[in-house]
């Protein structure tokens, strides 16, 4: 399986397993060969995406190709900032969005959570 194949399986699992509704969150893998990722379109589909309905965005320049989720930009400022990531995963978890509905940061309760995330911005966007 190809990396925009494995990309799209990873994606449907998140709606699959209740992590994403049907049109919400999106996916990028990073193709290291190429200097590019790929990433899902605005307002895809889960259910219904194919590889080929991947975006191609550039690594060096920073182009976004036309259709691209919204959140391209924040995708590619993680790999450029990051530069052993290989994929960005972006859910929208029921429990996850519960605990930010009142548009304060979370605080993570649990040892872990702290570890990593001290405290999680929670951004209100109209």
């Amino acid at each position: 399986m190809n990396i925009k194949d494995e990309l799209v399986q990873h994606y449907l699992w998140l709606r699959q397993y209740g992590l994403n509704d049907s049109h919400s969150g999106n996916a990028s893998v990073r193709d290291e060969d190429s200097g590019m990722f790929w990433i899902t379109p605005t307002g895809c589909c889960a259910d219904l995406l194919s590889s080929g309905d991947l975006i191609q965005c550039q690594m060096e320049d920073g182009a976004i190709g036309k259709g691209a989720s919204l959140d391209a930009r924040l995708h590619l400022a993680v790999y450029q900032s990051n530069p052993q990531t290989r994929a960005v995963l972006h859910s929208h978890g029921p429990y996850s969005v519960a605990m930010t509905m009142d548009n304060e940061e979370f605080l993570p309760t649990d040892f872990e959570g702290q570890l990593y995330f001290s405290r999680v911005p929670v951004l209100t966007i109209p």
